[in-house]
């Protein structure tokens, strides 16, 4: 499904590392509980029947709403081997002010560091990128950068192997 091409999504890099990799995750997922099974079944019923429905009716305030929970609910049953619902607290106080502006969809790739939220259009992300830099001047590990829907799939490309 094409996420409306006019939405922009800002992304919040925190330089000084990354989240859990390698034998770190898989000691992490080991040590950490079970994900609940009634939790998971909420999950997916919220993004089949509300996520998907807003993004096909480009109701971004729906659709981030439903983001949002989903990240939320992962980032909780994970905080306990990253630290927060957040890896980077500085990317989390950035996030927390991001809300306050009206962005949507809040959540962390993967372990993290990098932050992401969602909004309407070019002209806010960049208004808003503006202001980050100027706010959030004194975390000096944090960059910005807004990005566009890319609504096509992964390109392979198959290298020729020269047998010299």
């Amino acid at each position: 499904m094409s996420v409306p091409e006019d939405w922009r999504f800002i992304l919040i890099f925190d330089s000084r590392g990354q989240g859990l990799h390698g034998i770190q995750e898989i000691q992490a997922f080991n040590e950490l509980p079970p994900f609940s099974v009634t939790e998971a079944q909420r999950l997916c019923h919220l993004l089949l029947m509300q996520g998907l429905p807003a993004l096909a009716e480009h109701d971004l305030t729906r659709f981030g709403e439903v983001i949002t929970q989903l990240q939320t609910s992962v980032g909780t049953h994970f905080a306990a081997a990253q630290g927060g619902v957040f890896t980077s607290s500085e990317v989390a106080s950035v996030m927390a002010w991001l809300v306050e502006q009206g962005a949507v969809a809040i959540g962390q790739t993967s372990w993290g560091p990098t932050g992401f939220c969602a909004v309407s259009n070019a002209k806010l992300a960049d208004m808003l990128i503006e202001q980050l830099n100027l706010r959030f001047a004194h975390f000096d590990k944090l960059s910005f950068l807004v990005a566009s829907p890319r609504n096509n799939g992964g390109y392979i490309r198959i290298l020729k192997h020269s047998h010299t």
